[in-house]
């Protein structure tokens, strides 16, 4: 006689997986719309948390701009027998002569390079912020979750969100969907922080404007030939505030200025 069939032990449309008791399964619905409900309230501390990088963007840039104007000063204050040259040595070959204008032009150069250096900080900041921000809402919906050494078969399924698409995607179902220009700002991101051939082809093909160059043959520094200008640290800032919680109200073209300014230097 054959075997009464046992009733399956996995839940429909998982691979594998066992099913929960019933309260359990409650629970983690009622905690998924617990963060659902807790959106609105982070939206505020989201949004203070990217004015802050706004703020600091406009202060760090302002203060490299001081410096380097410091240094053109310095330079205009000198007096005609101390313009730089180039002078024969006793073997007639050139060489530059002592004046201090050298030393002060490679000092103003280097800091007018720091405000490309310190705009792709920014970029990369505020696009971790929204990855943080993403993880914090995963985490309130699934207090329950176990992550790393501590995970289990049974709670493999609650493995939180890793990489902008599956991030994406929680933030899709939380009502808060990035904004399209997101993914090539987590392109930029990973660029800038891999630093490798495969990294820089990805922003070269997606925001080809970045590139202010190709590479030379010495690619030690891949992120090298990625400038930013102010206006396009704004466009990070903007894609990353347009891919956070909103009011119901609130339209596509409805949001807040950011505090922070564009100037056309470079």
């Amino acid at each position: 006689m054959a075997e009464t069939a046992k009733p399956s032990a996995k839940l429909p449309g998982r691979r594998g997986g066992p099913t929960l008791p019933f309260k359990e399964r409650v629970a983690r619905a009622l905690a998924a719309e617990a963060a659902r409900r807790v959106l609105p309230g982070d939206r505020d501390a989201y949004l203070r948390g990217l004015n802050l990088l706004c703020i600091g963007a406009t202060h760090g840039l302002a203060g490299i701009r001081a410096e380097v104007a410091s240094k053109l000063g310095q330079i205009e204050a000198l007096p005609r027998a101390a313009t730089p040259r180039w002078v024969l040595n006793a073997a007639g070959e050139p060489e530059e002569n002592d004046s201090p204008v050298w030393g002060l032009d490679a000092e103003r150069a280097a800091a007018a390079a720091s405000l490309n250096e310190l705009r792709k900080a920014f970029a990369v900041a505020a696009y971790h912020h929204w990855e943080r921000s993403v993880s914090a809402w995963w985490h309130a919906a699934h207090p329950d979750a176990r992550t790393g050494s501590g995970q289990t078969k049974a709670t493999k399924q609650e493995e939180a969100p890793r990489g902008f698409k599956e991030l994406a995607r929680h933030a899709g179902a939380l009502s808060a969907p990035p904004d399209p220009t997101l993914r090539q700002v987590a392109t930029l991101s990973n660029a800038l922080k891999h630093n490798s051939e495969q990294r820089w082809h990805e922003p070269k093909a997606q925001w080809p404007e970045l590139i202010a160059h190709d590479c030379s043959d010495y690619r030690a520094d891949w992120t090298d030939t990625i400038q930013l200008t102010d206006a396009q640290l704004l466009e990070v800032f903007q894609a990353v505030q347009r891919s956070g919680p909103r009011d119901a109200d609130v339209r596509d073209d409805g949001w807040a200025a950011l505090p922070f300014t564009p100037r056309d230097d470079t």
